[in-house]
């Protein structure tokens, strides 16, 4: 029962951000569905998400997954005062404090920041790496620079996942067609619903056989 979409997501925001990565996958994704699927709350969804993560002293991996994958996806909310005030008339009454508008450089330190932490695991770098590649095409050309040199060092990391990436990332920050990057790495497609329900429920089933065992 949702009277609303912003009280379903706000319910699925707050699950996040208190039990972190104790909540299912399905959580998450069901954010990330509520959001795609309805524009209007993307600002805030950005916003609410990259206010928890800079707020908390450690943020689960589950939040930070999900902030990063809509910082990468709607980033431009963040940079942007029109959205700051649509994000801040859906913030809920019990919510401390305001929203900000936030400087490209701000929005690429904060990932940096999170890159840096002795607790990023391997899946959170991905996550960040793929939201700065996405940035380069919503904020400014003259942040790419900065982009770019940030990706680079990940060329040479042990990790052969996160090497790969990067050198992919780099190529396609090089291409002199710049409208095929941007193609590249438009908004991702929301998934189905039907998707969703569909994992929820082979979670279900999951947990049954386990309690059956």
């Amino acid at each position: 029962y949702t009277p609303s979409k912003l009280w379903h997501l706000n319910t699925l925001l707050s699950l996040i951000e208190i039990a972190g990565d104790v909540t299912r996958d399905t959580v998450a994704a069901n954010c990330v569905l509520v959001s795609g699927h309805n524009s209007e709350l993307q600002p805030y969804t950005v916003h609410r998400l990259y206010h928890a993560v800079k707020e908390q002293v450690v943020p689960s991996a589950a939040l930070r997954r999900l902030a990063i994958f809509c910082i990468g996806e709607y980033g431009n909310h963040l940079v942007t005062a029109s959205s700051t005030d649509d994000a801040n008339s859906k913030r809920p009454s019990e919510f401390s404090g305001k929203f900000s508008t936030h400087s490209p450089s701000d929005v690429l330190g904060t990932l940096k920041y999170i890159l840096s932490r002795p607790t990023c695991t391997k899946e959170v770098k991905a996550y960040a790496l793929n939201a700065m590649v996405k940035l380069s095409t919503r904020f400014d050309p003259s942040m790419q620079p900065a982009i770019k040199a940030t990706i680079k060092k990940y060329t040479s990391s042990m990790s052969v996942e996160l090497q790969q990436r990067s050198c992919e990332y780099i190529n396609l920050l090089e291409l002199e067609n710049g409208a095929v990057r941007t193609k590249i790495v438009s908004v991702m497609p929301t998934p189905d619903k039907k998707l969703i329900k569909k994992a929820e429920e082979d979670d279900d089933d999951e947990d049954e056989d386990e309690d059956e065992d």
